[in-house]
C-alpha cells in the first residue's frame, strides 16, 4: 500500500556557522515532489517556479560527468 509517502538518503553538511542538507532524489521523482495547486499559489510564484526539461538534462549530464566517490 502506497501511503504517499517518499523516503531518501540525506546528508547534513556544516560549512562555516551555516548548516546544509543534502538528499539523493532519484530524477524521475521531480515531477511528481514539484506539483502544486494552482488555486493556491499566487501568479507571481507560480511563474517562477517551473521544470525546464532541457536543465533537467543539462543537471543530468553534469552530474553524471561529476560523480564526487567519497571514501
Amino acid at each position: 500500500m502506497h501511503t504517499g509517502t517518499y523516503s531518501f538518503p540525506a546528508l547534513r553538511l556544516h560549512q562555516g556557522e551555516h548548516t546544509y542538507y543534502l538528499i539523493h532524489c532519484p530524477l524521475r521523482l521531480l515531477p511528481r515532489l514539484l506539483l502544486f495547486d494552482e488555486l493556491e499559489v499566487p501568479a507571481p510564484i507560480r511563474q517562477a517556479q517551473w521544470l525546464d526539461p532541457a536543465a533537467v538534462a543539462r543537471w543530468t549530464r553534469y552530474l553524471s560527468a561529476h560523480q564526487i566517490v567519497s571514501a
